[in-house]
């Protein structure tokens, strides 16, 4: 009997589920737009809202530390968020500027200061604070210049309280002069002909802060003081009494932190990737960015919403990210990107740093086209800091279903199945890919060919667990239930068989948490579903059975994240046959229950992964690829 023809089997499978509980109350994200990315990673800029449109301002690209006009950007950037796919559409120019600031009033957008570099790339930097005001009039589409700041000042911050601009914060730079400002001012945006106005001296000499107001007090929040300490400290001016007090201190990295005031609140964001909500005398963590950042900025994105642009990471970003701004069960942000990758399923995926790899899979748009021209041998590299989908060297030998792991410097490759002596058949090959090399490289071999097996890795150990070995022409016995545990120290060494699968299991789910590898659903002889979480204790090297999902899954992916398991995609069986899953369930570290949740993707999904400490499901919609990172409440941001 033919694979195709055994795996037609699966489709009619009807099975007894139990009832499922009703789903967590989830809140269903807007889904950031691919164009949504910034049209190059950006660092100290400007930005601002302004009703549905935002606003970006000059800023700083290429590498960190390295400044010129060459790498400074003039350009004001508008994305329009009503539109059904958002682009950052270029709507005027000006002075190349670095760290100015931004604000929005009466259907215009104004910058204020920043650092203009006179040098060119290669030369000694001469760089240069500015006083220059402009206002930029949509309706015109023309620069206005209004009264320049009393002082060239750059690295600062600006907001609009009522009709008055407040500028607080920075220093001067000229050339080799460096000069902390102890000044902050305010310009009357209702008065023709107005002046700027001195505000109460700050008590303090700090740059690359954020301000934000709120009930007319504004709050000065960390920045870097003249002594080059980072700092968390809040300064408060009530704008009413004209006097500085201390506020909370900030629980984040306050150093080019961003904060922004929505409905009512203050809120603020920095390296550690935590969103935080001002209460009174203390900060709130509301949610995790998924890609932390800062040198970033936070703008109002509609009732409930903020959206955190660009910044920088290990490297400057151009991602984008909604955030919502009341509490949910989960957080869940997603991004829709072109990807020229020819594979339509059955691709392995994998997560080195902050890039998401895409090797082989099947070009058919059926599970089962298994004719040699479906098989895929390219590979695609997804750079999560910007969105950019990118080819890379292929794999030595087309395959789909591999089992795919980041080890260290380099990607691991595992078995899978492939076209190979006139059919398709499982394959016992070992390649590992070098990303910096961007090179391919054989590795040791299986003792046999699988497919449909998983592939872990802990502490100390990669490990393989089960899966089929199937060969078309193995005449009367094709289709080989593997039963063995291996393990492989990572190094130059064989694999070594240390154990058994209790039953025989072939595309399930499979992860190591708490000591233990979990494999939960999949399948074994007759096609009959494994209800059964069969758990393989690493020290013992025995097994035992661990909580059952609330309904049983083939082909699901398994995510560990930190203190817990994560159950997606696949499928359950239902009257009406094997359904793609649509929500996800959670296991917590020493519970006894799965907890289910609604994902708000359209089935089914192709992978996912861990990234961050986050689950990052990856599926299709339409042609460009979508994906669904999904932050639980209490994972904290670790690689």
């Amino acid at each position: 009997m033919s694979l195709p023809t055994l795996l037609a089997g699966l489709l009619p499978l009807s099975v007894a589920i139990a009832q499922q509980p009703a789903p967590a109350t989830f809140v269903r994200p807007a889904v950031a737009s691919p164009a949504s990315a910034l049209p190059v990673p950006l660092v100290s800029f400007g930005c601002a809202a302004l009703g549905e449109a935002v606003f970006v301002y000059g800023g700083h690209t290429g590498k960190a530390h390295a400044h010129s006009r060459d790498n400074q950007q003039g350009a004001l950037l508008r994305l329009d968020r009503r539109a059904s796919a958002p682009q950052w559409l270029e709507i005027a120019t000006g002075p190349t500027l670095q760290s100015p600031a931004l604000v929005a009033y009466d259907q215009g957008v104004i910058r204020l200061g920043g650092m203009m570099a006179r040098n060119r790339s290669g030369e000694p930097e001469d760089l240069w604070s500015v006083a220059e005001v402009a206002r930029f009039d949509l309706a015109q589409g023309s620069w206005t210049a209004l009264p320049s700041l009393p002082e060239a000042r750059s690295s600062h911050d600006a907001i609009v309280v009522g009709s008055r601009i407040l500028v607080v914060g920075g220093w001067q730079l000229a050339g080799n002069e460096r000069h902390w400002l102890d000044t902050a001012w305010s310009l009357d945006l209702a008065v023709p002909g107005a002046a700027w106005q001195p505000l109460p001296a700050p008590p303090f000499h700090r740059r690359a802060l954020a301000i934000v107001a709120q009930d007319e007090r504004l709050h000065a929040i960390g920045g870097l003081d003249a002594d080059g300490e980072m700092s968390q400290q809040v300064d408060v001016l009530d704008l009413k009494a004209g006097t500085w007090s201390r506020g909370p201190d900030f629980p984040g990295q306050g150093f080019a932190a961003a904060a922004v005031a929505q409905e009512g609140h203050c809120y603020a964001s920095g390296r550690d990737g935590v969103l935080y909500r001002l209460a009174g005398d203390h900060w709130d963590a509301v949610t995790n960015l998924a890609l932390p950042r800062f040198f970033h900025r936070l703008v109002p994105a509609g009732k409930g919403q903020l959206l955190a642009i660009g910044g920088a990471s290990d490297r400057h970003l151009a991602t984008c990210e909604l955030l919502p701004t009341q509490s949910t069960t989960l957080h869940v942000q997603q991004w829709s990107l072109p990807c020229s990758h020819p594979a339509r399923n059955r691709q392995g995926f994998a997560v080195h740093g902050d890039t998401l790899f895409v090797m082989g899979g099947n070009r058919g748009a059926k599970q089962h086209d298994f004719e040699p021209e479906h098989f895929v041998a390219e590979t695609c590299a997804i750079d999560l800091r910007t969105m950019q989908a990118t080819a890379r060297a292929a794999m030595p030998a087309a395959r789909q279903s591999v089992g795919a792991l980041p080890a260290g410097d380099r990607l691991l490759a595992l078995g899978g199945f492939g076209y190979e002596n006139g059919g398709g058949r499982s394959q016992p090959s070992f390649t590992s890919y070098v990303p910096k090399a961007d090179a391919w490289h054989q590795g040791p071999s299986l003792p046999e060919p699988r497919t449909q097996f998983g592939f872990v890795h802990t502490a100390e150990n990669f490990w393989v667990l089960g899966g089929i070995d199937y060969a078309p022409d193995r005449k009367g016995n094709e289709f080989v239930f593997v039963d063995s545990v291996l393990r492989w120290d990572g190094a130059d060494g064989v694999f070594e068989p240390v154990a058994k699968l209790p039953q025989p299991r072939r595309a399930f789910g499979c992860a190591a948490m708490a000591g233990r590898i979990w494999l939960v659903g999949g399948m074994k002889e007759g096609f009959e579903p494994v209800p059964e979480v069969d758990t393989f204790e690493l020290a013992t090297k025995t097994w035992s059975v661990g909580p059952r999902p609330t309904a049983t899954r083939v082909s699901p992916f398994l995510v560990s994240l930190d203190g817990a398991l994560v159950l997606a995609g696949g499928s359950m069986a239902t009257d009406d046959g094997l359904q793609p899953a649509r929500t996800i369930e959670v296991l917590a570290e020493g519970a006894a229950t799965w907890s289910s949740f609604d994902l708000p993707i359209e089935p089914p999904l192709l992978g996912a992964v861990r990234w961050r400490g986050q689950l990052l499901a990856i599926s299709r919609s339409g042609e460009n690829l979508l994906l669904t990172c999904v932050h639980l409440p209490g994972q904290g941001q670790r690689p």
